[in-house]
């Protein structure tokens, strides 16, 4: 790979301590031109663990992790990338997403295997991989730990805070949430030296942040957006893993490393611990590690009680209410001159004729004004209804009083002929369904216009009998 596509390549996203990155850059450019001390190239491939991890195989056990007793300890060192090529490892050393996901499912297949634990010493890495290996580590159904005595930056913190109990040393740092991009405009520097470039492409944005041409404000809006999605992804995780509220993920992910102490106050870890008072919990089962299956359970059984305890207070309440209203009925019924069973009695009697105003208001929803005006003025359901009509066929209070007195037409608009006879059913199915014009006028469908058909059939036989 050239220089330009290598410095391309660190164009995209990564999660990872600033200065990893930019040494990381700098040594793959030295590589590739072959400046790099041979002894430098050597002391950079990392340790013996990770590169036992990556091959898969620890101390010849046939496990990719090593195991202490009944604990799978799966080491992730370096710098993380989705899958380590050999010429990275060589260089670099550095652990991969796809090396943790073998080791941690061969660890939860593993009979002898009781807990694992992450040992993280880590400046982070490509986002690549890393949130889907977080929900991965969360759903594990054996206790996970995570542990760091040196560095758990970034990628790394993403991945740690996914267990179900994350632990540090006093000196060690933790934290550096956020997600950056590192671009180098040489276009400048080509051009000086007589080099011009000229980018193919089928896309808009397909080279946006190519170091061979010059980087624009929309190259910088394209890659922001892309950095921005992962960083919401990283602080959703945080907040998710941690249970901690919004507020809390943003005031310690603003891109900071905290040393132990401040990592536990901003809440990033669950104590501090050296390693071998670490090393002691494990042997003693001391842990006390809750999977977050066990704790989803238990606050879904909590949950749950507390919703059937209040159903259950709600209910009592409500048949205590009855009862004492019950008490006070009968005390009234028998001659008694209870004045708080009266407005009992009374309030519960308007509950009633609000209850059937709301009704008449959503089957006459033009006339909600008026139905609104009748609960003020305390009018009932009946007169309402009958108020209601008057208003849909164009007749006021006043024309309402002559057509009960018989000065007018009853209600109805006309409809005399329909109201002198003995209300049908079926008759007012037919007018519907013939089209007829007052019923489709003033009613929403054929069951309303039977309802109040009905009614109005009631109150004009009403008004004939007075």
């Amino acid at each position: 790979m050239n220089d330009e596509g290598i410095l391309q390549l660190f164009a995209r996203p990564w999660a990872i301590e600033p200065s990893a990155l930019r040494l990381i850059v700098e040594s793959v450019v030295n590589v590739t031109k072959g400046t790099e001390p041979a002894a430098a190239k050597t002391a950079s491939r990392g340790t013996s663990a990770g590169s036992e991890a990556a091959a898969g195989d620890f101390g010849g056990s046939g496990r990719p992790f090593r195991l202490e007793g009944s604990t799978a300890v799966i080491p992730i060192e370096g710098t993380i990338s989705k899958r380590l090529s050999p010429i990275f490892a060589f260089f670099f050393g550095g652990t991969s997403v796809e090396s943790v996901r073998t080791a941690l499912q061969a660890a939860e297949a593993d009979d002898q295997v009781e807990r694992i634990l992450l040992d993280i010493d880590s400046p982070g890495g490509s986002v690549n991989g890393i949130s889907d290996l977080a929900d991965e580590i969360r759903a594990t159904s054996k206790p996970v730990i995570a542990y760091s005595d040196g560095l758990m930056a970034s990628a790394a913190y993403w991945l740690g805070v996914a267990a179900d109990q994350v632990f540090a040393s006093a000196a060690s740092q933790v934290g550096s949430i956020g997600v950056l991009a590192v671009v180098d405009d040489i276009s400048v520097a080509l051009h000086n030296h007589g080099i011009k470039t000229t980018i193919i492409k089928a896309g808009e944005h397909k080279a946006a942040g190519h170091p061979d041409q010059p980087f624009t404000e929309k190259d910088r809006e394209v890659i922001q957006e892309e950095v921005n999605d992962f960083y919401e992804l990283f602080t959703g995780a945080v907040g998710r893993f941690r249970s901690m509220s919004r507020d809390d993920v943003l005031s310690a992910a603003d891109g900071r490393v905290f040393i132990g102490s401040k990592a536990l106050e901003k809440g990033l870890i669950d104590g501090i611990r050296s390693r071998g008072e670490l090393g002691v919990m494990l042997a003693d089962n001391e842990t006390g590690v809750t999977t977050m299956k066990e704790k989803q359970a238990k606050a879904e059984a909590a949950e749950q009680e507390r919703l059937e305890a209040e159903e259950a207070e709600k209910v009592k309440a409500e048949e205590q209410a009855k009862a004492e209203a019950a008490a006070r009925a009968k005390e009234v019924d028998a001659g008694g001159l209870d004045e708080e069973a009266l407005k009992l009695k009374a309030r519960e009697e308007e509950r009633e004729r609000l209850c059937a105003l709301d009704a008449i208001a959503t089957d006459w929803p033009s006339h909600k004004e008026l139905v609104d005006q009748c609960k003020a003025d305390g009018t009932s359901a009946e007169e309402t209804k009958q108020l209601v009509f008057a208003a849909a066929t164009k007749l006021n209070r006043a024309e309402l009083a002559a057509a009960r007195k018989g000065e007018e037409e009853p209600l109805g608009g006309g409809n005399t002929d329909h109201e002198a006879k003995a209300f049908s059913e079926e008759a007012v199915k037919e007018r519907w369904e013939a089209g007829d014009t007052y019923l489709h006028r003033y009613y929403s469908d054929v069951n309303q216009a039977i309802r109040y058909e009905r009614a109005k059939h009631g109150a004009a036989q009403q008004r004939a009998q007075a």
